[in-house]
């Protein structure tokens, strides 16, 4: 219905019942459109749901607000660290082959999410960029601070090092679920 009248609307009715009908998606398409930047940025940041969120920032796209996007993403990662969020913006600037920020949220998205195929992905930016050598140690030592034993023995393994992956494994064993340590008794043979 409101699709049918948005023409004949004013902009103000218009913006009016989109707001008090909760078309969060309508009032920001129209907002952009009229140019109110700030006031669709102001009325995106109050949007609870990541993937809603998300719509929007693509939406800011679709408008030629690619600044005010990623704005909007950084500032809401920076408060919370949510995958989705951290992923959008990992893709929005790999699209703009802005692979220095595409190594920050990466890096931010292991130590939210420790995967493999994060440490892998930071891997190849870093050698891309020089700096592997560095970043490597300080991704191990978060990991051994963190006592997140899976990924280490992942990593090990993918970079074919074998006995500290069974070093690793051997550790975990001595744990129960709770991750207390017990020492194993050894087998007479």
């Amino acid at each position: 219905m409101l699709d049918l009248q948005k023409e004949t609307l004013g902009d103000e009715a218009y913006l009016h019942i989109c707001r008090e009908a909760g078309l969060i998606s309508y009032l920001i398409d129209r907002l952009l459109t009229l140019g109110n930047i700030d006031e669709a940025a102001r009325e995106t940041q109050s949007i609870d749901n990541d993937d809603q969120f998300l719509g929007l920032a693509d939406l800011f796209i679709h408008h030629q607000q690619d600044a005010v996007a990623e704005r909007l993403a950084k500032a809401r990662s920076k408060e919370k660290p949510v995958v989705r969020v951290l992923e959008w913006l990992q893709t929005y600037y790999q699209a703009r082959e802005n692979y220095t920020a595409t190594l920050e949220v990466t890096e931010t998205l292991f130590r939210t999410q420790p995967l493999l195929k994060h440490y892998q992905r930071l891997c190849d930016l870093a050698r891309q960029l020089g700096c592997w050598q560095t970043l490597r140690p300080a991704l191990l030592a978060f990991l051994v601070a963190s006592k997140t034993t899976r990924p280490l023995i992942e990593i090990a393994l993918d970079e074919g090092e074998i006995d500290k992956a069974l070093l690793q494994l051997k550790e975990l064993a001595k744990k129960d679920r709770y991750g207390t340590t017990y020492e194993l008794a050894k087998a007479k043979l």
